[in-house]
């Protein structure tokens, strides 16, 4: 590359910095390629939400992933052009190479220079009528103080935006935002009514009923602990669509290995093969759950007495419980 920029200097002119000049902060280029992948992966997903069933049928969501995505690919061409952008500075002029192709540049066609956050260089210069932006990963705060050294007369030159610009921004912040705003107002009222229909399902017969067998399965199961100290387990579950445990595991522990082991084993054997998930639970399925088991710590005859112990049921896109069986 060298060679070829060689080729546009004049006689006496020198090149003074390049980026083999500098040494390049690694954390910034590390942060630059994180930053890539982290775009390439959010663009995927928008992408895949755009066509497909993605993660919400929500048709406004869809609608801001077709305003984002314009922006995340202009984001992506930013990045991949900087990262192929060398910057040299001559006694006379700045050179910028852009994938290859040489771009020269004298002083006086320089409109602003300035470090970004980063310490990458950007730079505005006037190309005819109209002005380019350009930014490179070269170490700014070093290109811009030999540049100033060696041009003093540098003098900012402010641009103002085309109004046309400044409408479109507004138009699209505008629709952007509203389509936000509007999937999440759906996004709420669907999961209110998923919240009442599943509240409404549990509390019908046949589900109470099926939920009551495991509670009482549980109660059956549950070999009592004597403890002079109060122990607390939560032990979290899920159902599959056949009834059958998928997991079980301790949400809270209790200082009491053997206490906890109890819980669990009650659990797992609270789910007889012939027991079956009733139909209008099927399409909620799994169906988290969770048990409480308190020992009240007394020295009651009547053990069961000593425990309080509760059953909750959950549901989807909520973490509190639906609805709740107590035994006290």
């Amino acid at each position: 590359m060298i060679q070829k920029i060689l080729q546009y200097l004049e006689k006496d002119e020198e090149i003074i910095l390049s980026e083999k000049d500098i040494k390049f902060n690694v954390v910034y280029e590390t942060i630059w390629y994180l930053s890539f992948l982290l775009f390439i992966l959010i663009f995927n997903l928008l992408f895949s939400d755009l066509i497909g069933d993605g993660f919400t049928p929500n048709i406004f969501y869809k609608i801001a992933d077709i305003l984002i995505i314009p922006l995340f690919i202009y984001m992506i061409f930013v990045m991949i052009k900087s990262f192929n952008t060398k910057m040299y500075l001559t006694n006379k002029s700045i050179i910028a190479a852009v994938f290859g192709k040489i771009q020269k540049y004298p002083f006086e066609k320089v409109c602003q220079i300035t470090a970004t956050k980063g310490n990458w260089l950007s730079l505005t210069v006037k190309n005819g009528e109209k002005t380019e932006k350009i930014l490179s990963k070269i170490n700014a705060k070093i290109f811009i103080e030999k540049f100033l050294s060696i041009y003093p007369d540098y003098k900012e030159e402010k641009r103002k935006t085309s109004p046309f610009v400044i409408i479109f921004c507004i138009i699209f912040t505008a629709v952007l935002f509203l389509s936000v705003t509007q999937a999440d107002i759906t996004d709420k009222k669907d999961t209110r009514n998923l919240v009442n229909e599943y509240s409404a399902a549990i509390h019908e017969k046949e589900c109470y009923e099926w939920l009551s067998e495991i509670f009482s399965n549980f109660l059956d199961n549950l070999e009592l602990q004597k403890s002079d100290k109060p122990l607390k387990v939560i032990v979290g579950f899920v159902a599959d669509e056949n009834s059958a445990l998928q997991k079980a595991d301790i949400i809270v522990y209790s200082d009491n290995q053997t206490f906890d082991d109890k819980a669990i084993k009650a659990v797992e054997k609270s789910f007889p093969p012939d027991t079956k998930m009733p139909e209008t639970l099927k399409q909620y399925a799994p169906i988290k759950m969770r048990i409480n088991v308190v020992h009240n710590g007394t020295d009651n005859e009547d053990l069961m007495k000593n425990y309080t112990i509760w059953f909750e049921i959950f549901g989807p896109k909520q973490t509190k419980p639906y609805a709740q069986l107590y035994l006290k």
